[in-house]
């Protein structure tokens, strides 16, 4: 089930958007001098099973590579964005991982939870999310696990925020937990007590006065209408909380489609940027620079293709 659905997604995602381009157009220039403050790295996707040493070799040569470009490219921060890895998968993908010469932050996704581990993400991530909490500023993470009352059951939802160098990292857990073949790929809001709606709401009515474009959103499923993500009147109300905030919310990276492509969601104030898989054809790493005056910041994306 795990991996039958995903072309099947990607097609239904890439139809949604109409074949959305790899890069947008370059912003306006902002008022004032920019600088390069730093640099982020987006994977995605890794697929990591005990299986699968293949998926282990590709994610440890770009480990390699990230810490080998990591000075000249101004890499501070590495996100991984879900489906890491699973049945025995996850423990080995951590210990690639922690060859990082960087900080970096897992992402949960749905392929985990699908595969019957759900509670494995925050056992292997442990000590990691614990560096993160010592090493970012302003730390915040929901309670895991939470009831949830609509289900009658608990969630291992992973929740959690930080900022680096001026900028909001908020990562929200929107994967299904169903075992439906196809509403199993989508997202779901988890809007309770504890969930991950209110967690984002919780995020943006705690902003303090700053630039705008300080709040960068990360997620497995993207955050979109979509077949692989969510309903319009999913999207209705996530669009609720970030349209006010549309100053600050700057963009929403995903995984999950095994493609790159990105989107302007102008109902919520947001870019989409989807990130390839990293587990098969070509490695695919985007790199983020993050530019600012003090008054804004800006983002310029790059893809870089490292070959199979």
């Amino acid at each position: 089930m795990i991996a039958s659905r995903r072309w099947w997604v990607a097609w239904a995602a890439l139809a949604a958007w109409g074949c959305p381009s790899a890069e947008p157009p370059p912003a306006d220039p902002t008022p004032g001098v920019l600088e390069h403050r730093f640099t982020f790295a987006v994977l995605a996707d890794t697929h990591i099973t005990a299986g699968t040493p293949d998926h282990v070799d590709r994610l440890a040569r770009t480990v390699e590579w990230l810490n080998d470009e990591a000075d000249a490219r101004r890499i501070e921060l590495v996100v991984l964005l879900g489906d890491i890895g699973w049945s025995g998968g996850l423990p080995l993908a951590r210990d690639e991982m922690d060859e990082l010469d960087l900080h970096w932050a897992p992402v949960s996704g749905d392929n985990l939870v699908h595969a019957g581990g759900a509670a494995d993400f925050g056992e292997v991530f442990a000590d990691q999310l614990a560096a993160l909490e010592g090493a970012m500023d302003d730390w915040q993470a929901a309670e895991v696990p939470v009831h949830d009352p609509d289900a009658g059951v608990d969630r291992w939802l992973n929740n959690f925020a930080f900022t680096h160098a001026g900028v909001r990292f908020v990562t929200l857990d929107w994967a299904s937990r169903s075992d439906d073949a196809l509403e199993g790929e989508g997202a779901d809001l988890y809007d309770f007590e504890g969930g991950s709606l209110p967690f984002l709401a919780a995020e943006l009515d705690a902003l303090p006065q700053g630039p705008d474009e300080d709040v960068v959103i990360l997620s497995h499923n993207p955050m979109h209408r979509s077949p692989g993500a969510f309903t319009l009147a999913e999207m209705e109300f996530i669009q609720a909380l970030t349209l006010p905030r549309a100053n600050r919310v700057a963009g929403a990276y995903g995984g999950h489609y095994h493609v790159n492509a990105d989107e302007p969601n102008d109902d919520g104030g947001y870019h989409v940027w989807v990130t390839d898989a990293l587990y098969d054809d070509t490695r695919t790493v985007r790199l983020v620079q993050v530019w600012g005056d003090g008054a804004t910041f800006q983002y310029r994306q790059e893809l870089v293709d490292l070959g199979e």
